[in-house]
């Protein structure tokens, strides 16, 4: 679990750093400060739809309702306000929304949102997803862009990704590595971190502050500059050069398929001088059973690769 402290203006120009886009939609930062802390345990309904993309809520929560009664009572006690956020996201062909609690401090102003790892404030698609798109234009040898949007968009599901998202989301992803001086690869594992509840139970200090400084102080110092995005290839081929190809390889050649002996066909004579028409050839997917296997694994890297690029770029986290 990590805490990003942030004012709406540098965590707007974050959003738009990482991936892509201003911050939109329904989660809104206001004038005030914010920090958000990444949530790793989920609520079971909420863990089996990112794993399996089934669910039969239109609602998804971050937390269980027992366990969320339990922390906003707690919160009420210690006078502070709880109010909730949702945001929807596309994956697996259908559209969920995801609901988390946003804690409120009213006297300095302070909020912090318990969201789940996975999601990106104001972006429609999870985080694995972009990341996929990425490292599966890397790993192609970065030849096609609509490529790699149909390879994201088939393992997860997502129609509407395209090679415009892609372009933006591999040169948002560069900058970020630079910035953030990432020359190692991250790691696939999720680091060695606080538990969520040892996080939550801080909520009320970090709101706070001490006496020693702002709620960004106490966790540990205060946010660097935020660079204009530029594209830093091989900063970012460094930074997911941990994610082994084959999570990634959800295509096979044309033909593949076949067997025996090549039939041939005839065709008529082509008129001399004319151009030949390209026809860009078709993409051919492995089988459902392997591209779930591709998705489970990649889901499950890219939890170490989120917390472990936060722990990288936010060196103020506790």
């Amino acid at each position: 679990m990590y805490i990003i402290p942030s004012d709406s203006e540098l965590w707007n120009s974050e959003i738009e750093k990482i991936f892509g886009g201003a911050i939109k939609g329904p989660v809104t930062l206001g004038g005030g400060s914010c920090m958000y802390i990444l949530i790793k345990d989920l609520d079971d309904a909420l863990e089996a739809y990112i794993a399996t993309g089934m669910t039969d809520r239109h609602v998804l929560r971050v937390f269980s309702d027992e366990r969320e009664r339990a922390m906003a009572e707690g919160w009420e006690r210690s006078g502070l306000r709880v109010t909730y956020r949702s945001q929807k996201i596309e994956y697996m062909h259908d559209t969920a929304t995801i609901t988390f609690p946003q804690v409120r401090d009213p006297v300095s102003g302070m909020k912090i949102a318990l969201i789940p790892w996975f999601l990106i404030p104001g972006r429609p698609y999870p985080v694995f997803a972009y990341i996929f798109a990425i490292r599966h234009y890397q790993i192609t040898g970065e030849k096609s862009l609509s490529e790699s949007a149909a390879a994201a968009g088939k393992t997860f599901g997502i129609d509407s990704l395209n090679k415009s998202t892609v372009s933006r989301s591999i040169a948002a992803f560069g900058g970020f590595a630079e910035s953030a001086r990432i020359e190692r690869p991250l790691a696939v594992d999720a680091p060695d971190t606080p538990t969520d509840a040892e996080m939550i139970g801080r909520i009320p200090e970090l709101l706070r502050g001490s006496p020693a400084g702002t709620p960004a102080e106490t966790a540990g110092g205060t946010p660097g500059s935020v660079p204009t995005p530029t594209i830093r290839a091989e900063a970012a081929r460094m930074a997911l050069s941990g994610v082994p190809d084959g999570h990634c390889s959800v295509t096979r050649e044309a033909g593949s398929r076949k067997s025996g002996k090549r039939r041939g066909r005839k065709r008529p004579a082509r008129p001399r001088g004319k151009p030949l028409k390209c026809v860009q050839q078709r993409m051919v997917f492995v089988d459902s059973r392997r591209i779930w296997e591709a998705r489970k694994a990649f889901i499950g890297v890219c939890l170490g690769l989120a917390m472990d690029a936060a722990t990288a770029h936010h060196r103020f986290l506790i």
